[in-house]
């Protein structure tokens, strides 16, 4: 990936039918993890060793700064404010 590229990264718990889904993003050669759920960020090091501590399955992860947005889907998923 090159710098400022971004991906979306998800998984199934380990024993569970339950995920979990993150974002990745290249910063001056090195891939960053932020939880936008969690507010948690990190470095390659410390989600390697978080994915052992807690086991998963089913990885996959695709890129998402290259894609536009399906409006179409936007009007499905979100409400318009009342603002």
């Amino acid at each position: 990936m090159p710098n400022g590229a971004r991906a979306q990264v998800g998984w199934m718990w380990k024993g569970s039918r339950a995920g979990h889904t993150i974002m990745a993003e290249k910063k001056a050669g090195k891939l960053v993890f932020i939880d936008p759920q969690t507010q948690s960020i990190k470095n390659r090091d410390e989600f390697v060793a978080d994915v052992k501590a807690r086991p998963r399955y089913a990885f996959w992860a695709f890129r998402v700064d290259n894609r536009e947005l399906d409006k179409e889907m936007v009007k499905l998923i979100m409400k318009e404010s009342k603002r």
